[in-house]
């Protein structure tokens, strides 16, 4: 469905308007009937969802339809103040109050959503569950995507001592306890990698099928970025440079240049998200030791499972032979390269990769 026949549909849509991506799960997802119902029976209210990144076209048929008020689910507040509208006073907040499961000594902060087979996606460095993009919404129309906090980000409980990949590995499979889920997929990005490869090692019971993203098997061996990367990198930690400044400079890192140049409005709409959800320096310092001492290219052989790695060609914060070296190293790995896409190219090409990840955990 082409943009102008998207707004048509949603402007003529009699009574109350769901957006989302597609927009064919008008009245077949569940979360959005449910703040339907919450929405009372008012003609002049409209239950409005933007899945995660939606962004500019939801924001053009939300001015149009004019309505008087918007009941989101997963709306980010600013994306509702660009479209001239109110976030009610009963969801202002709400973030607050996602659940959390108690593992250990910590709580950990979720949100689990859709039906089918479990599959758990694993941020990356610093990322929460609300980073993860528009890629969300395809998979929980096949699977129940569970999305969390890593220890030191979000509103999962701040570290008060050092951790390790295993201890977030140990927490990923404390967190499935909690939820009653006996095994799951998992797909890892960057840092969330390092945290699949650790639980198809040390977990592997709990594992149905994995995929690697933009990530690495640690080590000496491993393939290191360019020192203008790293030198960048140091300047996005630099806590004197506003935190949305920040973000900015590590746009070059984490996209490729022709995705920059053509989706300015994207990138600042990451910009937005990432920067509300920044973590405290001492997590984020955590999180970067645990990550710096992870190391098994040695116990790559070990792993058994069906495996995906998947990388964009053009990342240039993990070079893609990082991804090659792991494809070499797991029996039976499949490689896949994105082309024309950076780091972070599930943000840059979310319905590519989609696909690529439900055809994987799909196959039998």
């Amino acid at each position: 469905m082409n943009p102008k026949d998207k707004e048509t549909m949603l402007m003529n849509w009699p009574e109350r308007v769901f957006i989302s991506s597609p927009v064919r799960l008008l009245v077949q997802h569940r979360q959005a009937s449910k703040w339907i119902r919450l929405a009372g029976p008012r003609r002049t209210e409209t239950a409005l969802e933007i899945g995660c990144g939606l962004g500019r076209g939801a924001q053009i048929a939300v001015n149009r339809l004019g309505a008087a008020r918007v009941f989101a689910f997963d709306l980010e507040e600013d994306v509702v103040h660009k479209a001239g509208k109110r976030l009610p006073a009963e969801l202002k907040g709400r973030r607050k109050n996602m659940p959390k499961a108690k593992v250990k000594n910590i709580e950990i902060a979720y949100s689990l959503r859709g039906t089918g087979d479990p599959l758990v996606l694993v941020s990356g460095f610093t990322m929460t569950k609300e980073t993860w993009g528009p890629m969300v919404s395809e998979l929980t129309r096949h699977f129940q995507v569970l999305t969390f906090d890593n220890r030191g980000v979000g509103e999962t409980t701040p570290p008060c001592a050092p951790f390790t990949i295993a201890d977030m590995a140990s927490d990923t499979v404390g967190l499935l306890d909690a939820l009653g889920i006996e095994k799951a997929h998992f797909f890892g990005v960057s840092m969330g990698g390092l945290v699949t490869q650790t639980l198809l090692l040390d977990h592997p019971g709990r594992v149905l099928r994995a995929g690697l993203g933009c990530t690495s098997h640690g080590g000496r061996q491993a393939v290191q970025p360019p020192p203008e990367i790293m030198t960048g990198l140091a300047s996005i930690a630099d806590p004197s440079v506003p935190a949305k400044e920040r973000m900015r400079r590590a746009m070059p890192i984490l996209y490729s240049e022709r995705f920059i140049r053509e989706n300015p409005e994207k990138l600042e709409e990451f910009v937005q998200v990432s920067t509300r959800y920044l973590p405290t320096p001492e997590g984020a310092t955590a999180q970067f030791q645990a990550l710096s001492v992870f190391n098994v290219k040695k116990r790559l052989s070990e792993i058994r499972h069906p495996v995906l790695v998947i990388t964009g060609d053009q990342d240039r914060m993990m070079p893609p032979d990082n991804s090659r070296l792991l494809s070499e190293g797991i029996a039976g790995a499949k490689l896949c390269m994105i082309e024309g896409a950076g780091h972070s190219f599930f943000h840059e090409k979310p319905h590519q990769v989609a696909s690529i990840l439900i055809d994987f955990f799909r196959a039998s």
